[in-house]
């Protein structure tokens, strides 16, 4: 599943978190995001998580076709984006708004308390 999107004249695309890299990212925002929506810090190695698999999961519509933004190995894929902040950190964005609200309520905290989700009968 994928989200396409313009940015800057150029066409990308947002795919899903593997659920360990997400649960890991949500886990490390959920205990440091604040009421008032400021970034939290992150440790380096935090950060190089949420880099990596961010980036990860982009791609961008080049002529021979989707091309990732990052290889295995976190090395860019598409020519010059190492060198553009504003891109990258945008698809950060992209990347983690579409993901984030995937794990945003676990259902071991959800209303009914029960791990399907399944309402308690009346």
């Amino acid at each position: 599943m994928y989200r396409e999107f313009d940015l800057i004249g150029r066409k990308w695309r947002v795919g899903k978190f593997l659920p360990k890299a997400g649960s890991r990212i949500a886990w490390i925002f959920a205990g440091r995001t604040s009421q008032l929506g400021i970034l939290p810090e992150l440790t380096d190695g935090e950060f190089d998580l949420v880099y990596r698999e961010s980036l990860g999961v982009c791609e961008e519509l080049l002529a021979a076709g989707w091309t990732k933004v990052l290889d295995p190995a976190s090395n860019f894929m598409v020519i010059g984006l190492e060198h553009d902040s504003k891109t990258v950190w945008s698809l950060m964005g992209a990347a983690l708004s579409w993901n984030l609200p995937d794990f945003s309520e676990s259902p071991l905290t959800s209303q009914s308390g029960d791990p399907t989700g399944t309402p308690p009968a009346a």
